[in-house]
């Protein structure tokens, strides 16, 4: 969806230091828009970094 490119577009600029990956951001976006809490992710890094608009933290798998 648009939305999700425009908000992965946002994130990747706020964090533009940290070196978020593109695929990253577009799952942070799409977590977001379905208020998703839970990640599965072998990259934990980058999602205990960002911080979602919906919730303060995600939740990570494994």
């Amino acid at each position: 969806m648009e939305q999700d490119i425009d908000r992965s577009a946002e994130i990747l600029a706020q964090y533009i230091d940290s070196k978020i990956d593109f695929v990253d951001a577009c799952v942070m976006a799409i977590a977001e828009r379905l208020n998703i809490q839970t990640v599965l992710t072998i990259d934990q890094r980058d999602f205990r970094l960002f911080r979602p608009n919906h919730c303060a933290n995600f939740i990570l798998k494994p």
